[in-house]
């Protein structure tokens, strides 16, 4: 695996999630603070949804589970930390299931992400073409490091997923 920084050097800085693979079959991200490497999304398998992140913090699994009423979990190692709830096209609830829960919706205009808990939003993602996502992060309040990279994380695999979906609709 590529040497990653630590989130302290890169905490108020902007992120960018970028495709390592844009013309490849095995879809590779990797989050970025300028040319630091922060973390890692890789897809598993190409018409299927399992992928896994890899940050300082640790290493995670997501899916989607469910036929009539699926939902994204988050697995580490087989232990389910996170799954999203009232889901819609265009927002949805994390549970983490430390009880920390954090809402998501997407704007249709601008196809922005943006991730909030009862206060105040927490990051967003905005699109800025179609290999690249920008990732904001804005603490307002005390954040655990490692949720902060799940949720980061786990805001990529959605954005990721939503992406291909919607080129497979169009």
């Amino acid at each position: 695996m590529v040497e990653i920084v630590t989130l302290k050097e890169i905490l108020e800085s902007e992120l960018e999630w970028v495709s390592k693979t844009p013309f490849s079959i095995k879809k590779i991200y990797e989050l970025r603070s300028g040319k630091d490497i922060v973390g890692v999304l890789q897809h598993d398998e190409l018409f299927g949804n399992l992928a896994h992140s890899e940050t300082e913090f640790g290493k995670w699994w997501f899916d989607i589970e469910g036929i009539f009423e699926p939902r994204i979990v988050m697995r580490e190692g087989n232990e389910i930390i996170a799954k999203q709830s009232n889901v819609s096209e265009d927002d949805g609830l994390i549970e983490f299931c430390n009880g920390r829960n954090y809402r998501w919706s997407r704007c249709k205009i601008t196809n922005d992400f943006s991730f909030s808990n009862e206060e105040r939003e927490i990051i967003r993602i905005s699109k800025n073409n179609g290999i690249i996502c920008r990732v904001k992060i804005h603490i307002k309040e005390k954040i655990e490091h490692k949720e902060l990279m799940q949720l980061i994380s786990f805001a990529g695999y959605l954005m990721t997923i939503n992406e291909k979906n919607r080129i497979w609709e169009d």
